[in-house]
């Protein structure tokens, strides 16, 4: 993977966190004022299509990654699905970030 493709993963990847906290913010601030802000859905419908599309890419790296055995496979998908971008970020580092393959 070149590495432009690996940093815009990354970035991807720490999205959802960075948008856990603007979407705290905003909620706060609508409960304490009387209007909606359409831009806050936007972002949340975005956020969440990012999120699926990122579980795709990381699935299929995760089946092609031959360094990784049987068990340890079902540990990283259980990670990729309860935690999500935590796991994901951890995954970037650990073998796409590192990795000389070509995996996605």
């Amino acid at each position: 993977m070149k590495i432009i493709l690996r940093i815009f993963l990354l970035i991807l990847t720490m999205w959802p966190i960075i948008y856990l906290g603007f979407f705290a913010r905003n909620v706060f601030e609508i409960m304490l004022q009387e209007g909606l802000d359409n831009n806050l859905y936007l972002f949340h419908t975005g956020t969440i299509l990012i999120l699926f599309g990122l579980l795709i890419i990381y699935l299929i790296n995760l089946y092609r990654n031959e360094e990784i055995d049987g068990n340890q496979k079902m540990l990283w998908l259980l990670g990729f699905i309860m935690l999500s971008s935590f796991v994901m970020i951890v995954y970037w580092i650990k073998f796409i970030w590192q990795g000389e393959r070509n995996l996605v």
